[in-house]
């Protein structure tokens, strides 16, 4: 997941100008659907940046920083969460700015801000993708398949009754103690709750059902806290409310530059650092009996995501002054309301999306594709390759298991991130034909699924083992990088549909809930397959899952979707 709301920069403002300068693409992470952005930013100097904070900084709305009121995020790789899209500028004619270095262009103090934000934001970024790959098999090892699902539906459902309403508590908020307290209690979930109910529920006494029940309280728990922390997250707003409680004033080249830096680490986590971790957790497993290998996969997950918090809380507190603006600008927050009227205001969007999504078939289908996209990601990580891993390539050695399914995971999202690169440099969304090769990345990566149970074949039936490890590799790979193409281009198309009706607000509100409630479902389902049937059919069933969804987006999308001038659904007037 990651998995974690949605985060679509408008099209059409002021903000997008110079964006052709960096590449933006989708991933859902561990907290759902994230706003990200990849490639080499052109990082500019606006006119504002010399700005001292005590003058007035220039204005930047919700609106024009694509965080629309009360959203928070839900990947990576999800999330899970999902992309700041930016397109090409209709400002071509304007003079280059002055190239700089966002940081060393600002005041001591404003540079020690930003700096401490940003190393805060790179550990938690870290610590997101960690999660993400990791948790599943520490799950498996406890509770089988079924344990999986139920933790997913429990987290997710804090994100989706939550997140419309972070935003309302975060704006009237210390941004500060907000990053300190939501990161630091997610840290110590992972790094002391988790372990102490652990080695008291477990290792003393062993009480399975209220050790399953407080660790799904924990869940809940977890949800909470990455909720309310995605709102002042940098992918998601979080600089913007940040700067303006400073009084320092940023544009896009400052948000893409702290974008670019959260999600190569977010990346570099799951390349990079997982399959390292998990290493270590085999290594020192090995010495032991193995009836305590879930104690050092919980071990893995407690350092790392301790640590990572660690670091994130002493950045913030070291960097982050603690006093700030007693209000934000007008245009960001109307003077008088209430958090319970910006809490309303935020359940009137998503309900105003809600009807917008059931009258318009243009907006119903590209917001359900993007949902399937993003979706079918996070159980690719989270149940067919978590369970590939343990059960086939580990062999039901769990601490085993866990490092083949690091090891797979990152070397799909390599495929991934060439994806991105190529999506940026070679897709042009103004092109009608160009849309249709969404649709034909959706088929492949759909029917490249079909490799993972043709590997298990191999594997387990035919003693192929070497040929078995290599295709799921293969597919990995194959899925992620066809997986990564779509879903850029679903988010460009919703965001475009969205600004022509103008209700982009409303639209991406009810997105998120949307997007977090099919995945916490498909999940759920899923887990029950593996959990009740045996593996090979589970993989088998789960493929062709994937590939009807591939095959009804290849063959029926761009009928669904109106592209190329065919109308399918009629267009009623809509009542938003």
């Amino acid at each position: 997941m990651s998995s974690q709301g949605i985060n679509i920069r408008r099209r059409g403002t002021g903000e997008d100008e110079d964006a052709g300068s960096y590449g933006s693409y989708g991933s859902y992470g561990s907290r759902g659907i994230t706003g990200i952005s990849f490639g080499t930013p052109k990082l500019g100097v606006s006119p504002q940046h010399g700005a001292s904070p005590s003058k007035e900084p220039a204005p930047h709305t919700k609106e024009e920083s694509g965080i629309p009121p009360g959203m928070a995020p839900t990947s990576s790789e999800e999330a899970p969460f999902l992309q700041s899209v930016s397109l090409d500028s209709d400002n071509k004619d304007k003079p280059p700015q002055e190239v700089r270095p966002l940081v060393d262009a600002r005041s001591v103090k404003e540079r020690s801000l930003l700096r401490g934000y940003l190393v805060g934001q790179i550990s938690n970024a870290c610590s997101f993708g960690v999660w993400w790959v990791l948790f599943s098999p520490f799950v498996i090892s406890l509770f089988n398949s079924t344990g999986v699902g139920a933790s997913r539906v429990c987290y997710s459902g804090a994100l989706f009754f939550l997140s419309p309403l972070s935003g309302a508590l975060a704006e009237r908020g210390n941004i500060k103690a907000f990053l300190c307290i939501t990161t630091g209690i997610r840290g110590a979930l992972y790094a002391i709750v988790l372990p102490v109910l652990w080695v008291t529920l477990q290792f003393y006494w062993t009480v399975d059902a209220l050790f399953y029940a407080l660790f799904l309280i924990t869940m809940i728990l977890d949800g909470v806290f990455v909720s309310l922390g995605n709102v002042v997250s940098t992918d998601c707003g979080g600089l913007d409310l940040l700067t303006s409680q400073h009084g320092i004033s940023i544009d896009d080249h400052d948000r893409n530059y702290f974008n670019t830096y959260h999600q190569g680490f977010f990346d570099g986590s799951m390349i990079v650092l997982t399959p390292l971790i998990a290493l270590a957790a085999k290594l020192i497993s090995d010495r032991f009996d193995e009836k305590y290998q879930s104690a050092f996969l919980l071990a893995s997950l407690a350092v790392s995501l301790g640590l990572f918090a660690l670091i994130s809380v002493v950045s913030y507190l070291a960097n982050i002054p603690n006093r700030f603006l007693n209000t934000l600008p007008s245009d960001k927050q109307p003077a008088g309301q209430s958090v319970g009227a910006k809490m309303k205001d935020a359940l009137d969007s998503v309900y105003g999306g809600l009807k917008i999504f059931l009258v318009n078939p243009r907006i119903r289908w590209r917001l359900v594709f993007l949902a399937f996209e993003t979706s079918l990601e996070d159980a690719m990580v989270v149940l067919m390759i978590a369970e590939f891993g343990v059960r086939i390539l580990g062999n039901n050695h769990f601490t085993n298991g866990n490092l083949w399914a690091a090891c797979i995971v990152s070397f799909g999202k390599i495929g991934a991130v060439v994806g991105a690169v190529l999506m940026h440099k070679l897709w042009k969304p103004s092109s009608t034909a160009s849309y249709g090769v969404l649709f034909l990345c959706c088929l492949v990566s759909g029917v490249s699924t079909l490799l993972i149970p043709l590997a298990a074949h191999l594997h387990e039936d035919l003693g192929q083992e070497l040929l078995g490890t290599l295709l799921v590799f293969a597919a990995s790979l194959i899925f992620f990088f066809f997986a990564t193409i779509p879903k850029i281009g679903f988010a460009t198309l919703l965001q475009s549909i969205s600004a022509d009706e103008e209700a982009s607000g409303r639209i991406f509100g009810f997105a998120a809930t949307f997007v977090t409630a099919v995945d916490a479902l498909l999940i759920m389902g899923l887990s029950q397959v593996f959990e009740h049937a045996a593996l090979d059919i589970a993989l088998w069933v789960t493929a062709l899952g994937f590939c009807a969804v591939g095959l009804v987006e290849g063959l029926l999308g761009p009928y669904l979707m109106e592209l190329g001038g065919i109308r399918v659904f009629c267009m009623g007037k809509m009542d938003v």
